[in-house]
């Protein structure tokens, strides 16, 4: 059986009229080390996912089946990225 195990960066402070501030990539790779590590997995591939609004406020996280952006005022439109682990259960 295949599995995947998220890391993602956390919301560090929501924005108001401005972009949420997160945790840089490299915080969500350090999560994914140590996982890693204290679980003795094996990953089968790595991969860098990119979506929109991946805070549990705003859809159902990384593991959301359904992707939607919006119009914004301005032009600018936020997308983060995650680390996504497959491995061997």
């Amino acid at each position: 059986m295949i599995k995947y195990q998220d890391f993602a960066p956390h919301l560090i402070k929501r924005g108001m009229l401005h972009a949420d501030r997160m945790e840089n990539f490299d915080a969500a790779v350090e999560a994914a080390n140590q996982w890693i590590a204290a679980n003795d997995i094996e990953p089968m591939n790595l991969e860098t996912v990119v979506l929109p609004n991946i805070t549990p406020d705003r859809s159902e996280g990384t593991n959301d089946g359904r992707v939607e952006t919006e119009e914004a005022m301005t032009s600018v439109n936020e997308w983060y990225q995650f680390l996504r682990v497959w491995y061997r259960a």
